[in-house]
């Protein structure tokens, strides 16, 4: 990946639309505060006070907020307040 694509995709998670991927919409709208912690599987993220929004859109539409994110090399997992933790890989933010 370039590093104009990584502009990109973190551009589309502060717009008013945010970050498509699948049924899933990743979404930021104002500044974020937030912990980067290095572990033993890689990085993790850790947001406190306003944090990003997943909202997800299949027979229902419901939003969650997003507690942390853990980024390893092929991929990683939104944990998400009140709800299963969601794995990614990066070829899915890519296409």
């Amino acid at each position: 990946m370039r590093p104009n694509e990584y502009f990109d995709i973190v551009q589309q998670i502060f717009s008013e639309d945010g970050l498509t991927i699948g049924p899933l919409r990743i979404q930021c709208s104002e500044a974020l505060s937030v912990q980067i912690k290095s572990v033993e599987s890689g990085i993790k993220i850790i947001f406190s006070d306003r944090k990003p929004k997943v909202t997800l859109q299949k027979i229902i539409t419901f939003s969650v907020s997003i507690n942390a994110i853990h980024f390893s090399q092929n991929g990683g997992v939104l944990e998400i307040d009140h709800f299963p933790d969601l794995p990614f890989s990066y070829n899915q933010i890519l296409k």
